[in-house]
Order: C-alpha cells, then sequence, then structure tokens
C-alpha cells in the first residue's frame, strides 16, 4: 500500500508543472515568513531556485539545487513560468474575441457620451443660479448698508431728543 501511494506522489508530483525562480540580488533565506526568523543562508544574485509556495505577506518558500527548502521575500525573485506543455494548452484561454471586444468598445463609448451629456445638462442648469460666493458677498453687503443706516438714523434720533436741552 505504502507502494502505491509512492508511486502516485511520483506521478502526481511529475503532472504539476513547478515554478521556476532566479535570485534577482544576493537574498537571505530565512526559516519563516518574515524578516525575524533565523537566516539559513544567503543565495548569491542569478541563483536558480524552484518556487514551492507563495504567501500573502510577500514571501515565497524556494527549494535551492542542493535540496535546501527556506522562506526568501518575494522581491527578490524573478519568476520564470514553466514552457507550455500539451496538456497545458488545451487549458489554455480561448483566443482573443475581436467582436465581442468591439461590442465592449462601443457600449463603453455610448455609456462615456450618456454621461457626458448628463453632465452637461447638469452645468447649464448651475450657471443660471447664482453661485454660493456672490450670496455670500450679497448678504455682507446688506449688512454692511443695515448697519450704516441703523447708525444715522440713531444718530438722528438722539440729536431732536436733545435738540431742546442746554448742557
Amino acid at each position: 500500500m505504502k507502494i502505491f501511494f509512492a508511486v502516485l506522489m511520483l506521478i502526481w508530483s511529475g503532472m504539476v508543472a513547478a515554478e521556476s525562480a532566479s535570485v534577482i540580488d544576493n537574498v537571505n533565506v530565512r526559516s519563516g515568513k518574515g524578516e525575524n526568523y533565523r537566516s539559513l543562508r544567503v543565495l548569491p544574485a542569478q541563483t536558480e531556485v524552484e518556487v514551492i509556495e507563495s504567501s500573502s505577506e510577500g514571501y515565497t518558500k524556494i527549494k535551492a539545487s542542493d535540496g535546501q527548502t527556506g522562506w526568501v521575500k518575494s522581491s527578490f525573485l524573478n519568476v520564470v513560468q514553466p514552457a507550455p506543455t500539451a496538456e497545458t494548452d488545451s487549458k489554455a484561454a480561448p483566443a482573443f474575441d475581436i467582436v465581442a471586444a468591439q461590442k465592449e468598445i462601443r457600449a463603453a463609448r455610448d455609456e462615456l457620451a450618456k454621461k457626458q451629456t448628463e453632465l452637461e445638462q447638469e452645468r447649464s442648469r448651475t450657471k443660471g443660479e447664482p453661485q454660493l460666493l456672490t450670496l455670500y458677498l450679497i448678504a455682507l453687503a446688506a449688512f454692511a448698508a443695515g448697519a450704516i443706516v441703523g447708525a444715522l438714523l440713531l444718530r438722528t434720533y438722539y440729536l431732536r431728543r436733545l435738540h431742546g436741552l442746554r448742557i
């Protein structure tokens, strides 16, 4: 039974094409995903490695040519996609459909034209209305005029009251 599983694992691992990568610059191979983990060794630039796993933390688990595994920062790797095989060619994405793309472009242009006409209509509606700054200036001028007129009226009132008094 163990032999069966071993053979099955070998067959399965042969079907999965592993990605290879090359090291861009000298990089520390660490025991875990992060800079706080122990450094196992330093790989020189242009070293070819096999990618085992990628993490969302920005680290990639690699296997060196001597069999040692560890984690390196993903930004220091230049990942090379495996060469396409007959199996991957059959699963490849369908050819680019020009007609469908042209329909999508036309629909996007129509939507853009619709949005532009709505924007122009909105602008034409707001041109007839006074701007907010203009309203503020009118209110300030009315307040100043009211204060001046009120002060003059108050002055004339007291001058009339004091007209007959001698101080």
